[in-house]
């Protein structure tokens, strides 16, 4: 349950602007234009709508399939790791924050996996200029569900898994260091209001907050996964070493460090809010959820004891 609760939550964040900032974040990666200028090119043709190219099909293959695969992986983890967390029988054992924090980890490597090659299509769609150019949305989709079998046909099928080994790595620190800075930040609001419990408005808080703290940990991942995946090195076997390396020569460690915090606002507004998605407020409707069902069942239960 809670692994299509989370696909549902995801899918509805990415239609209602998730996608239209990670496609901002993508063009700001690979290209280093302004926002505004990356936005009048997006929009110039179908307007707004624009900010939705790549979204059908693979932008909502992407939104459903992470938030399931990253539901499914957490609560896994957490069901395995069930008999080590800390009480008290159990003094020495795992504590539940640091259950959640390996789980995180846990969800986001088997994210990473299956969201490689949907990945590499959206970006390959929102980096390719022609997409822009054409007028309809129904075109435009129709166009990037052929895009999977002109790489497959040109680049060969190992094609759509370029970049994988760097998302999975990316995703274990995303998520991990995701929920690290959420316990932090919680366990700081905990101190300073002398409350063992956060309301929901806390919570959210610090789901945002911890978000941020980890973009900035992990932004130079995320330009690597846009560099590698972009539609200009289709074909091409990109070395991001000799990448830095070049950077830094030519520009030194100031355009080294420009180039791999490229996209940081744009990405830290969409890891803020997809972290407040998937730790609060995923978990606050599954309670919910729960506890109606309880009720339900309680109720059930009355009438057939009568």
């Amino acid at each position: 349950m809670k692994m299509l609760l989370a696909g549902a939550t995801s899918f509805a964040f990415e239609l209602c602007g998730g996608h239209a900032i990670q496609f901002l974040k993508i063009q700001k990666q690979t290209t280093g234009l302004p926002y505004a200028t990356i936005t009048r090119q997006i929009t110039q043709t179908k307007g707004m709508v624009g900010l939705l190219d790549g979204f059908l099909p693979w932008g909502a293959f992407i939104a459903v399939g992470k938030g399931a695969v990253f539901g499914l992986g957490h609560a896994g983890s957490m069901y395995a790791l069930r008999g080590t967390i800390r009480n008290d029988a159990k003094p020495l054992s795992l504590s539940e924050p640091a259950a959640q924090i390996i789980s995180g980890g846990v969800g986001g490597f088997f994210q990473g996996l299956a969201a490689n090659p949907l990945l590499l299509l959206n970006t390959r769609v929102m980096t390719n200029a022609k997409f822009r150019n054409e007028k309809e949305m129904l075109s435009t989709s129709t166009s990037s569900f052929r895009l999977a079998s002109e790489i497959i046909r040109t680049e060969g099928p190992m094609a759509l898994m370029k970049g994988a080994h760097i998302l999975a790595g990316k995703r274990v620190l995303d998520w991990t260091s995701r929920f690290f800075f959420v316990v932090i930040v919680e366990e700081a609001i905990k101190r300073r209001t002398q409350e063992s419990q956060l309301t929901f408005a806390q919570k959210s808080m610090a789901s945002i907050a911890g978000g941020v703290l980890s973009c900035a940990v992990t932004i130079p991942l995320d330009v690597m996964v846009a560099t590698v995946q972009t539609h200009t090195k289709a074909g091409q076997k990109v070395r991001l070493l000799g990448t830095g390396s070049s950077i830094l020569q030519s520009g030194g460690i100031g355009a080294l460090v420009a180039f791999s915090t490229r996209g940081f606002v744009a990405r830290a507004t969409h890891v803020g809010l997809a972290t407040l998605l998937m730790k609060t407020i995923t978990s606050k409707l599954y309670e919910l959820m729960q506890s109606k069902k309880l009720t339900t069942d309680r109720r059930l239960s009355d009438k057939l004891s009568v």
